[in-house]
């Protein structure tokens, strides 16, 4: 959890996390070999700091309710 917080204020201290560039530059990619990436661009283009952490956080959150995996 504490190197997730830290990761993503060490990454606001750096600037915006995505630019119009990047997404441009990831739209650009062909469809039909990075189709995810395309998305998590687009995605990324509107969500700003405050949501990314959210989102980042709730993600974090979900994982460790979940519980420990089982090996079968």
């Amino acid at each position: 959890m504490s190197g997730f917080v830290m990761g993503l204020a060490q990454a606001q201290l750096c600037g915006p996390t995505v630019d119009n560039a990047d997404v441009a530059r990831a739209e650009a990619l062909p469809a039909d070999r990075y189709p995810r990436l395309i998305e998590i661009a687009k995605a990324a283009r509107g969500l700003g700091p405050d949501r990314e952490f959210r989102a980042g956080l709730d993600i974090v959150m979900a994982g460790l309710l979940a519980g420990p995996v089982r090996k079968s």
